[in-house]
């Protein structure tokens, strides 16, 4: 099957009924094989996120490789896109590669944000491509760095970012933080419901899914989230199962010793989570 648009992927949870697509930050070969398999063995649609660091660490080229082989081999629809692109001259290149892009002007004055990312819906739509557009700022960066104080999404001010964008998605801030939580969560679900109630069909987003409460998880998707981003379970999965398989005697050796054991950890997480944003 081939890989699909960011958009399409959101598509395959039916309009009628409550769910959320979920997209997972991979950073290796095995990431994208094990979040893939976790996807086919639910029967669900999946998306596959590339940061702005790993395609700067790694190569935005090879990154997009794997994921849109992965993607093109899966027989489930598979989107690949960029996360929190922030670069312009990235995002040209994601563009150009086929990939969806998540433009993150959320740290821009709104006036700047909505200026910048109808810039880029523009350039991203002729080559067929989707968007995801981002209004307030989450408390922390995808990384885990300190980000300025949180801004919530205020209602009104999302009505007017996707009449004057054109995003395909949109994601917000309402309590909503990057890695692990400290202390109560507060999700304002609320929220939710009155963005969702000012911008109709167009698809929102929570990101710093990783580490919420259930009920949170499925009161915000009943509220109107269709996307959730998973990143720091899986890069705590994959941290904590790797110094456990090397911390034995006689250290292994053999990549499948080593990777089979993260892989298998990543699959499951990934079940785990789709099963929970579609309702089960």
């Amino acid at each position: 099957m081939p890989f699909v648009s960011l958009k399409e992927a959101i598509q395959t949870i039916p309009s009628n009924q409550p769910g959320a697509v979920g997209a997972f930050n991979f950073h290796n070969i095995e990431y994208a094989h094990a979040i893939v398999a976790g996807a086919e063995r639910e029967n669900s649609a999946a998306i596959l996120m590339i940061s702005e660091m790993m395609a700067k660490y790694v190569g935005l080229e090879m990154m997009a490789t794997v994921g849109k082989l992965a993607a093109k081999n899966a027989s489930v629809p598979i989107a690949v896109m960029l996360d929190h692109g922030k670069d312009l001259n990235l995002i040209d290149q994601a563009i150009e590669m086929g990939l969806s892009i998540m433009y993150d002007g959320s740290d821009l004055p709104f006036t700047e944000n909505v200026k910048r990312t109808a810039q880029v819906v523009k350039k991203a739509h002729v080559n067929g491509v989707s968007v995801e557009g981002e209004i307030g700022s989450l408390g922390l960066s995808e990384e885990g760095e300190e980000e300025a104080n949180q801004h919530f999404t205020k209602p009104e001010e999302a009505k007017i970012f996707a009449d004057q964008t054109g995003v395909d998605v949109l994601a917000i801030s309402v309590g909503n933080n990057h890695g692990f939580y400290q202390g109560l969560q507060k999700i304002d679900v609320a929220r939710i419901s009155m963005i969702r109630g000012l911008v109709g069909d167009l698809p929102i987003v929570m990101h710093g899914g990783s580490d919420m409460d259930v009920k949170i998880v499925q009161d915000s998707i009943r509220a109107g989230i269709r996307k959730f981003n998973i990143a720091t379970d899986l890069k705590y999965a994959y941290a904590k199962t790797m110094l456990d398989t090397l911390s034995v005697d006689p250290l292994p050796l053999a990549p499948p010793a080593i990777f089979g054991p993260v892989k298998a950890q990543i699959q499951k997480i990934t079940q785990e989570k789709i099963r929970l944003f579609k309702l089960q």
